[in-house]
């Protein structure tokens, strides 16, 4: 789906950088390493970069990839499943997962935020962005790119998201419903942990 909607995409969702990463990176311990997880074409790795972080990004986006390496050739890009992540324990500082949750199923998001837990760091954090709602919806939006193409979306409640990150280890820093930063009728939301 994403190779298909491919550079029209990433120019749509360019304009959508997430405000909140100055407040996230400042939280952070300096030169922290970041796994910026389905990194698409590197939007938010070169904002990590631009903050002094040494960030790794990941996608399953053959298309995203090569842009991603094209704009940020000095940064690690790796093809890779967060649901098959090859990197050791504590390899990372911090994770940030901005629109990922909601393209894995839903019986396997447990799995995933262990895995977060199992590569990140003791004290490491985590940011994850979610679309509020319940279940599995066909959605289309009004992204230029994807037109009146449906996507599929694993939809979340808030109390839902916050259970399923303290199961997995993690510790709430903040619990947040907040808009889309391109004015769609849409309603995110944004958990930040830390491994304990």
């Amino acid at each position: 789906m994403y190779d298909a909607l491919g550079a029209a995409y990433l120019s749509d969702i360019e304009k959508a950088l997430p405000p909140e990463i100055g407040a996230f990176v400042r939280s952070l311990p300096a030169h922290s390493s970041i796994l910026d997880v389905g990194c698409a074409g590197g939007r938010d790795t070169e904002q990590f970069l631009k903050y002094g972080l040494r960030p790794i990004g990941i996608d399953l986006s053959a298309v995203f990839l090569a842009e991603a390496k094209r704009r940020l050739p000095s940064v690690p890009f790796y093809k890779m499943d967060v649901q098959k992540m090859d990197f050791p324990d504590g390899t990372f500082g911090a994770i940030w997962a901005q629109a990922v949750l909601l393209h894995i199923n839903r019986e396997q998001v447990p799995y995933v935020l262990k895995e977060f837990y199992r590569v990140l760091r003791q004290d490491g954090k985590l940011h994850i962005q979610v679309k509020e709602g319940e279940g599995y919806q066909e959605l289309s939006d009004d992204l230029a790119a994807s037109g009146e193409i449906k996507r599929g979306f694993t939809l979340f409640g808030q109390s839902e998201l916050e259970e399923l990150v303290r199961i997995a280890g993690f510790v709430l820093i903040s619990s947040e419903i907040v808009p889309d930063t391109l004015g769609r009728d849409i309603q995110w939301i944004r958990i930040w942990a830390r491994k304990v």
